[in-house]
């Protein structure tokens, strides 16, 4: 897939896989929205990146905040091409202690 001048979203892109992720596709030219909660380790990778990589303070836990940028940012003809959810959040326990909302 050609990625040049392409739209990317990265979520977990301040650190590890994500900002690895984001450095592969800024590379071949995606211009990368990397999210992250993180606004420094979010700028970090930014800097490194230049122009390619649109850093984004969001939690992805706040739904009514994701659907905000999603529908601010990705109207008409302007959407992803890519999208690399990275994002993790854990719990650590017993699987039958662990509940659905969990």
């Amino acid at each position: 897939m050609d990625l040049k001048n392409k739209i990317a979203v990265v979520t977990g892109a301040g650190s590890g896989l994500g900002a690895a992720c984001s450095r592969a596709l800024a590379a071949r030219g995606a211009r990368v929205f990397g999210i992250g909660r993180n606004k420094p380790h979010l700028l970090a990778v930014g800097e490194s990146l230049g122009k390619y990589f649109v850093p984004v303070q969001l939690d992805l836990t706040d739904e009514p905040a994701v659907s905000r940028w999603v529908q601010e940012l990705f109207t008409g003809t302007v959407f992803p091409s890519v999208l690399i959810n990275n994002a993790g959040k854990g719990w650590f326990g017993d699987i039958e202690a662990i509940t659905i909302e969990e």
